[in-house]
């Protein structure tokens, strides 16, 4: 928007203009009522400016300069106080059609006064009010038709048929979509309960991974103490049944009790890692039970609804098997301390004896 009205440099040729034509003395009717009008709507360009400046774009462009002109040169006689009349009348109508104020009383005396009195202007002057009252009114439509904001206007309206077109060839293929769509939500459903049942089937299949790695561990374990435990027993009767060594007194036979204990922690020992082996054995075997009864989870659930009038437990059954604990031999597992009082037991019958 071009800012004129709302300018110091107008502002004060309009004030000056203003007392310039308030002390002209005028006797004539004519002048008595046009001068009336010029200094009215001069007091409301400058207490509205910014109003003006939004409202009168087109004759700012046009006779913006040639105005100022006529206000700073302040030419006082009829024809250049005519003059001015007629530019102030050209923004005085603009003004008035641009702005949202339903019938003026001002604007229809204006009017009237400006018809009435068309001859009593000079000639260009009676032009330029001529012009205001009947073609002006198509100047300002022809540039508002061409207006920035109009294009898109008439944009937005082409875009909005064309939006509803748009909109009627979607519906009536979104119906045909939501009709496919709801042929394939029964599958996916279907599809869902499978791929839950997958998910379910990889966790038995990592924790069968895991079982696998303890299980290989406790063989060698196994293994290691199953050759350990005949070599102590072998070092151990080397050493004390060697040929031609005779055992003189019971006292001698101390001597044979760490052997004797480091002997029957490695058996206690090698029971451990034996009940160990057997559960990780029957840990995997359950995952692998468990592994496949998922692949046929899915056709058994739906046989069961079959038939649940019939049998109500079918599925608990499974459900019972599948959710059960993979541990059902760990609490035979024995204590660490368990052949501790099997030891102490013996220290004790050989101190007796050897009192």
């Amino acid at each position: 928007m071009q800012k004129f009205f709302d300018t110091e440099y107008t502002k004060n040729a309009i004030a000056s203009y203003i007392r310039l034509l308030g002390q002209s003395s005028e006797s004539n009717q004519f002048t008595l009522e046009r001068n009336k009008i010029i200094l009215f709507l001069l007091r409301n360009m400058v207490t509205n400016a910014h109003v003006w400046d939004e409202r009168t774009q087109f004759n700012i462009k046009h006779i913006s300069q040639n105005f100022l002109n006529r206000l700073t040169e302040a030419d006082m006689s009829s024809d250049g106080v005519d003059y001015v009349f007629a530019n102030v009348f050209r923004f005085y109508i603009e003004e008035y059609l641009s702005g949202p104020e339903d019938f003026s009383p001002d604007y229809q005396e204006i009017r009237d006064f400006a018809r009435e009195n068309i001859k009593s202007f000079s000639s260009k002057a009676g032009g330029q009010v001529e012009y205001a009252m009947q073609d002006m009114t198509t100047s300002l439509f022809k540039q508002l038709i061409n207006s920035d904001e109009l294009i898109t206007f008439k944009d937005y309206v082409n875009a909005k048929k064309e939006a509803e077109k748009l909109n009627e060839s979607w519906s009536s293929d979104l119906e045909k979509r939501q009709a496919a769509v709801e042929a394939l939500q029964e599958t996916l459903e279907q599809q869902k309960n499978a791929f839950n049942f997958v998910g379910l089937y990889k966790g038995f299949e990592s924790l069968g991974n895991t079982k696998e790695i303890q299980l290989s561990w406790a063989r060698k374990v196994l293994i290691a103490l199953g050759f350990i435990l005949p070599v102590v027993i072998l070092m151990e009767s080397f050493y004390f049944f060697l040929p031609g060594k005779k055992v003189e007194s019971p006292y001698e036979l101390v001597g044979f009790l760490p052997a004797i204990s480091l002997t029957l922690i490695l058996i206690y020992y090698f029971r451990v890692a034996l009940i160990n082996y057997n559960s990780i054995r029957s840990q995997i075997m359950q995952i692998e039970l468990r592994k496949s009864l998922c692949q046929f989870i899915q056709s058994y659930a739906d046989y069961s609804a079959t038939i649940k009038a019939k049998d109500n437990g079918l599925l608990n059954k499974f459900e019972d098997v599948i959710f059960s604990n993979i541990m059902a031999s760990e609490d035979k597992v024995p204590s660490t301390f368990d052949g501790i009082e099997h030891l102490a037991s013996l220290i004790t019958s050989l101190k007796g004896k050897s009192k």
